[in-house]
């Protein structure tokens, strides 16, 4: 826009300054003042237009509605502009209209007016007697100079960095003379409107409807970043959002319980050992397989169990008390899933490998905890998946998955890290053999696995070390 408004400026100067036809100005003190007073009313115009311009894209639609709500009649103005994709146009449109016509008000009347001065004050008040052409010549390039400088400074830069620090201030302020002004350039929008549409349309150019400041999730997450770094979010808030968008790109292999860790029941264990099983675990739902976890048939509720105790009925079978059990692929994203258990009040679904293979079971908890953090009952006792130990030092689960470990330190490029999710996989992988206590993992020269200890083949817990000072300037690039 800057660009433009002096395009003007040049013109109009250039044929002034051609055709020598100066306005002819009172040298009084009332004249001066005058002159002076009608430059910074167009300057204040243009300061008006530029805040206009630049607050209104930038206002908070729920703010205005809340204060709208209050009864704030400006509000409902500026919020009838912006959801009107038309109106909005006009609006940013009139902004235009009146910066250029400022500009060429300015080139017109300022630049003759100031080299007026300036010739005046040269031959009159310093008594320096030049060329004339030079002098006009001289003139014309301070004024051009001085009325460039207030210009840019007080009329672009400063109300666009109030517009931008405080636009919904900015907004409030300027829309009621905005209003009016609207009014007045109305012809000449609508005008200029169409020319611009029928310009970009013979360039085979559609132009946009209406102002959508639509954000991709990876954008959302950044302003979440920036808003907790600012303390406008605190760490749990931020954690919260961050794991809304992440969950839906999770996949059921990367939540589920696996098979290792299963605790099912065979159909063919007798009832005694069943409530025995039962009551001394900490779940309450239970897969019940034939034969092998291969072939898992339902699900056992402990409250079906329970309600069967009371009833003193010792004849039932146990596949009676079985509920169904829903089978999904491994890599069924975890939202669908988390709908569909929902529509069908389940809390548990068995998960299945390519191979048609028992892989674990996930159930409806894990997936709340995928968003939540970790859910803990009175009966859990499991350690926190992760722990700050100290700057650079951190204790993991094993099944800790490394996406989730790159908000720590940067592991590296998905294309050069072995084919694994989990810090266990991880540190197998580099081992090439089961874990033992002990072991210790240097990955890529930069990162320190240590085995804090082991679940049968399984990494149970590990340290991990790093120089956090690295890992910031890594994640930085």
């Amino acid at each position: 826009m800057i660009k433009t408004t002096y395009v003007f400026i040049s013109l109009s100067s250039i044929l002034i300054f051609i055709t020598g036809s100066a306005t002819e100005q009172s040298f009084t003190f009332t004249g001066v003042l005058l002159s002076f007073l009608f430059i910074a009313f167009l300057l204040a115009l243009n300061i008006l237009f530029v805040i206009s311009e630049y607050s209104i894209i930038n206002v908070s639609p729920p703010q205005l509605e809340e204060m709208m709500n209050e009864g704030n009649t400006t509000a409902k103005v500026i919020l009838d502009v912006i959801k009107s994709p038309t109106k909005l146009d006009d609006y940013i449109a009139t902004s235009q209209v009146g910066i250029t016509l400022v500009a060429v008000g300015l080139g017109m009347y300022g630049e003759p007016t100031i080299a007026g001065y300036v010739e005046y004050i040269t031959e009159v008040l310093l008594n320096i007697h030049l060329d004339p052409t030079v002098l006009h010549t001289m003139s014309y390039i301070i004024a051009l100079t001085l009325l460039t400088y207030v210009h840019i400074v007080v009329g672009e830069i400063l109300p666009k960095s109030i517009s931008l620090f405080d636009a919904m201030r900015s907004t409030m302020i300027v829309a009621r003379p905005m209003y009016f002004i609207q009014i007045i350039f109305r012809l000449p929008v609508v005008f200029l409107n169409t020319v611009s549409i029928m310009t970009l349309n013979l360039f085979g150019l559609t132009p946009p409807e209406g102002h959508e400041r639509l954000h991709s999730p990876e954008e959302i997450e950044e302003i979440v970043t920036e808003s907790a770094q600012g303390g406008l979010l605190d760490e749990k808030e931020r954690e919260l959002i961050s794991n809304i968008f992440d969950f839906s790109d999770r996949q059921v292999y990367q939540i589920l319980r696996p098979r290792r860790k299963l605790e099912a029941i065979s159909i063919d264990t007798s009832l005694d050992k069943v409530f025995t099983f039962v009551a001394d675990s900490y779940y309450s739902r239970f897969p019940v397989y034939e034969e092998d976890l291969d072939h898992i048939i339902g699900i056992l509720h402990s409250k079906d169990l329970v309600k069967q105790a009371i009833k003193n009925n010792d004849s039932f079978e146990l596949k009676d008390l079985l509920r169904p059990a829903p089978v999904v692929p491994e890599h069924y994203p975890v939202k669908k899933l988390l709908t569909a258990l929902k529509q069908e009040r389940i809390h548990m679904a068995i998960v299945i490998d390519e191979y048609g293979g028992t892989a674990g079971v996930v159930t409806l908890e894990d997936l709340v905890e995928e968003i939540l953090g970790e859910v803990r009952d009175e009966f859990d006792v499991e350690q926190e998946p992760i722990l700050k130990l100290e700057p650079g030092k951190l204790e993991v689960s094993g099944n800790f998955l490394l996406d989730n470990l790159e908000e720590f330190v940067y592991i590296g490029e998905e294309d050069d890290l072995p084919d694994v999710e989990t810090v266990g996989g991880l540190i197998v992988t580099e081992l090439g053999r089961p874990p033992a206590q002990g072991d210790t993992v240097i990955f890529d020269n930069r990162i320190t696995f240590t085995v804090l200890s082991v679940d049968g083949l399984a990494v149970a817990r590990a340290r991990v070390e790093y120089d956090e000072d690295e890992s910031d300037t890594d994640e930085d690039e």
